[in-house]
């Protein structure tokens, strides 16, 4: 969007594993946000990313495709920062996972542009397709020139005593963001390097932020008691709680929770 090499920025980010928001950011050393703000002028956020829709490779999905797409007549993400202001993670089929004002409206997946949804054939379809290419890298029949996005590389080389790298890290809060409870996992800035990880202060989140991250926290806390604790009850106070069923009734909420653990009788027996 910037047309700025990569490197030329820096972000300082923090939230939950794939729901972290970039607090704030440089280009150049100029703010991130005041260019952003420029480069759109009165044009809306969403409106700028169809108009510029470009074709690239996805290395994940191992197909070539736009980066939105056409039909998609959405954006959870743009619509985000419309709202609140800062950028959140950018894929919105992971966003989406907490943030029950939009799931509970969603009729239509594919307006957002969920074209598919991660059923065990896809699953099955996608390791296959990968085994097949990985044997034809292995057997020298196909070359690979482009790098992919995927970090793994880096973080191995680093912790093998390469040079140290910055990374988006999840690691147990203690103090890296000043206003979220301590002892949950944080998703921000880390530096990982041969002695292990280490992650980055951040400061506090804004109020507005810490509303949305908060109440997650709290639920999936009382979910690891629960677990630890043995306690069906308090398995099914973390739903009550969870933002996900803030639509729902109450009792259906504990219908759902027990019919959940009934489905999971082998795993769930010793709760």
């Amino acid at each position: 969007m910037l047309e700025v090499p990569r490197e030329t920025i820096d972000m300082t980010y923090a939230g939950l594993n794939h729901f972290h928001w970039i607090l704030r950011f440089t280009v150049n050393g100029r703010e991130g946000y005041a260019e952003v703000s420029k480069k759109l002028g009165k044009e809306r956020l969403w409106e700028y990313c169809q108009r510029t829709n470009e074709i690239y490779y996805d290395a994940f999905e191992n197909r070539s495709q736009h980066r939105f797409a056409p039909d998609r007549a959405k954006s959870i993400w743009a619509d985000l920062y419309e709202k609140y202001g800062y950028f959140c993670y950018m894929a919105d089929n992971h966003i989406v996972e907490y943030l029950p004002n939009y799931m509970a409206v969603m009729k239509d997946p594919k307006l957002y542009g969920f074209d598919h949804f991660w059923t065990r054939d896809f699953i099955i379809d996608k390791m296959k397709k990968e085994k097949d290419d990985a044997r034809e890298y292995f057997s020298g029949k196909k070359e690979s020139t482009d790098k992919s996005g995927e970090i793994a590389v880096n973080v191995i080389a680093a912790i093998a005593g390469s040079e140290p790298v910055m990374e988006v890290v999840n690691m147990v809060n203690v103090g890296q963001v000043d206003n979220l409870p301590r002892g949950f996992a944080l998703e921000t800035n880390g530096m990982i390097h041969a002695s292990g990880y280490t992650p980055l202060a951040v400061g506090p989140v804004p109020d507005v932020l810490k509303n949305v991250l908060e109440p997650h926290i709290v639920s999936q806390s009382m979910l690891v008691d629960a677990c630890l604790e043995r306690n069906r009850k308090k398995a099914l106070e973390a739903l009550l709680v969870n933002p996900m069923c803030f639509f729902m009734a109450t009792d259906d909420i504990m219908a759902m929770g027990k019919e959940a653990l009934e489905a999971n009788k082998k795993f769930s027996d010793s709760i």
